[in-house]
């Protein structure tokens, strides 16, 4: 569970600028957002990232590290009860199938297609229905290679893949949008079976 930000200074003493004797500046809020997710062996990682190659102007690339599918976004929720209620959860053993080419989902993400990982989403979105505040939308199963900057959408799509791998390093994420982008936190890991 992600700590409750507070108006007490290290040591547990009050901070005199939260009772408003010191001006300070106003402290930029963060969001914090959880996600399940299935994260591909390092080979295949690197090879997805690899698709890009050098940047494209107006293209901000997703860092290898954070190359998942999305089972289920959730939002803003407890991450004790999401993890309680994934305990429960038989999460079945599948394999993904990535391509056959980049393509272009919504506006703003470049991604690669990923099949066959519709039933281990939807065992992730019965285990979790009700929680979080996301609104809930239809799976599309895909990894995002990058996000296009001032809504440009330079001619990448389109580039050839193909490919296989097990879905079975599934994590409950919390996710942290900062200053220089978005911090990824391991909350808890499961196997599917």
């Amino acid at each position: 569970t992600v700590p409750p930000r507070s108006h007490h200074a290290p040591g547990g003493c009050p901070d005199r600028r939260a009772r408003g004797r010191v001006p300070a500046a106003r402290p930029r809020s963060f969001v914090t957002r959880l996600f399940v997710a299935s994260w591909p062996p390092p080979d295949v990682a690197k090879e997805l990232a690899d698709l890009l190659g050098a940047t494209p102007d107006g293209l901000r690339p997703e860092p290898r590290d954070h190359l998942h599918v999305t089972l289920r976004f959730i939002g803003d929720a407890d991450a004790d009860t999401v993890a309680q209620r994934l305990d429960g959860a038989i999460l079945p053993a599948v394999i993904g199938r990535f391509g056959p080419q980049t393509v272009w989902l919504g506006e703003r993400q470049l991604v690669v297609p990923v099949e066959g990982a519709e039933p281990l989403a939807t065992v992730v979105e019965h285990a979790t229905r009700g929680l979080g505040s996301a609104r809930r939308n239809d799976f599309v199963g895909h990894v995002t290679l990058a996000r296009s900057r001032r809504g440009e959408r330079p001619d990448v799509a389109g580039t050839p893949t193909a490919g296989t791998f097990p879905l079975d390093d599934v994590r409950l994420v919390a996710s942290s949008l900062e200053p220089g982008g978005a911090v990824y936190t391991t909350i808890k890991s499961y196997r599917p079976t």
